[in-house]
């Protein structure tokens, strides 16, 4: 898991590819919670590669991410206040049983009233920064992350 913070459009591109495991993912929270210019509120795309390995993870591991997520970012009293959703997530996903897998971890955000974050799940890279946006950002902006997709 890599990821680019693009502060001009108050969006994080992560790009996922190979074996995506818990460890993986608390590492890249780590990460996270450390980079001065992630803003834990801003948009979200996520660009999973052809060989992404979603395999090891079960749902209890979807749900120690989202509650690892919380508590690195949100205290008690902003989590109650907040308005919602917090950030939207762009998935960006050709393969159906990958973009299954996501639609569960997106299910997972979506048990809170109101939900704290709002994802959608898309075929191509235009659609998800279409959705997440309202206009589309040019693709070269995601040259980086494209690599090794469909466009």
């Amino acid at each position: 898991i890599t990821y680019r913070t693009l502060a001009q459009h108050n969006l994080t591109a992560f790009s996922l590819s190979g074996l995506v495991s818990l460890e993986t993912m608390k590492v890249m929270l780590g990460e996270l919670k450390t980079d001065p210019d992630f803003v834990w509120t801003h948009d979200r795309i996520l660009f999973l590669h052809s060989d992404t390995d979603l395999s090891e993870l079960r749902m209890e591991d979807f749900l120690d991410v989202k509650q690892a997520m919380i508590n690195a970012f949100i205290d008690e009293e902003e989590l109650r206040t907040m308005a919602r959703p917090a950030y939207r997530v762009a998935v960006v996903c050709d393969k159906p049983l990958k973009a299954v897998a996501m639609k569960l971890f997106d299910a997972l955000w979506k048990i809170d009233n109101p939900p704290l974050v709002e994802a959608g799940h898309f075929p191509k890279a235009p659609e998800a920064l279409n959705w997440l946006r309202g206009e589309t950002l040019p693709l070269s902006e995601f040259d980086e992350e494209l690599r090794g997709l469909e466009t």
